[in-house]
């Protein structure tokens, strides 16, 4: 099939928790580079049987002047029948970029997400979370297809966090596109929220440069941002209880998935096999993960009002 110039010439395949809507977010910002309306199409997993014309229209926004156009589903890597409808319909070569992250805070930050929604089933452990570790599965099948020159994988870590600008460099070297000044971005972050009773007097509490009001003896779901911290003055201990045992059940899944021994050899067993895929080395995945309850369920500090 040909290639039509507003269907894309890269794709960005996963995986899921590893920094891709900001990645969206940052490309968005290249005057040269063209996207979906929307970060992700589900095009070649859902919605394939809705035909080309389907896919076509989400690219219909994008002036005829694009240097390279792209689509970011990171759902695709887990479906391999993907590949064969990517080849199909976008033709070969195409640039496939593969986001990367220490598997155990990939796993936890996918289940803070999935908990946002009412969407987190613990006994899942073993099973979606665990399964989306398997990195190496992913990244051999899409070198296999595509060619290892036309498969760039980013390393959260090392890429993503250190410098968005060199990282974003890197990408325009392997789209093909002029480098362009970005400002940096952190979308989607994941914050598991905790529940903490108000002091008996009126207090404040602090988001960066802004303070918020809360009255005496209420409950504040704090998720350590003013737009998702909820406060629930006069709610009464025995109506607030469902929910305090519920976001309580959240935070306890933390230790109880970091000391899982099955996570854990499952992640052990894997990173070599990347490190070869990706030829990169990745210590930084070696290294103590820390307190990850602290940093994703942070604790709210109430000041004198």
């Amino acid at each position: 099939m040909t290639r039509h110039h507003r269907l894309p010439d890269f794709l960005c395949v996963g995986i899921e928790k590893c920094g891709t809507t900001s990645l969206y977010e940052l490309l968005k910002q290249h005057p040269q580079v063209g996207l979906s309306r929307f970060k992700e199409t589900h095009f070649f997993n859902r919605h394939w049987d809705e035909g080309l014309d389907w896919y076509r229209e989400k690219f219909a926004h994008l002036p005829a002047d694009c240097r390279s156009v792209g689509e970011i589903t990171p759902a695709y890597h887990r479906f391999p029948e993907v590949i064969p409808r990517i080849q199909q319909t976008l033709g070969n070569p195409i640039k496939i970029l593969i986001l990367l992250r220490e598997p155990r805070q990939r796993a936890f930050s996918h289940y803070v997400h999935d908990f946002a929604r009412h969407q987190e089933k613990t006994d899942l452990v073993y099973k979606r979370y665990l399964a989306t570790t398997h990195y190496a599965r992913a990244i051999h099948r899409y070198q296999e297809a595509f060619g290892r020159e036309n498969c760039l994988a980013l390393v959260f870590e090392e890429d993503f966090l250190p410098n968005q600008q060199r990282m974003m460099d890197n990408v325009c070297d392997f789209i093909g596109v002029p480098h362009h000044a970005i400002t940096p971005v952190h979308s989607n972050p994941s914050c598991l929220p905790v529940t903490s009773w108000s002091p008996d007097t009126p207090s404040r509490l602090a988001f960066g440069q802004q303070e918020v009001d809360v009255p005496a003896r209420s409950l504040v779901v704090y998720t350590g941002q003013r737009d998702t911290t909820r406060i629930l003055a006069g709610i009464s201990p025995a109506a607030a209880e469902p929910l305090i045992q519920r976001i309580q059940q959240a935070v306890s899944f933390i230790p109880a998935v970091k000391s899982s021994i099955i996570f854990e050899q499952n992640v052990k067993d894997e990173l070599i096999r990347v490190e070869q895929l990706i030829q990169r080395n990745l210590d930084i995945w070696r290294l103590p993960l820390g307190d990850l309850r602290a940093r994703l369920a942070p604790t709210p500090v109430f000041l004198p009002a």
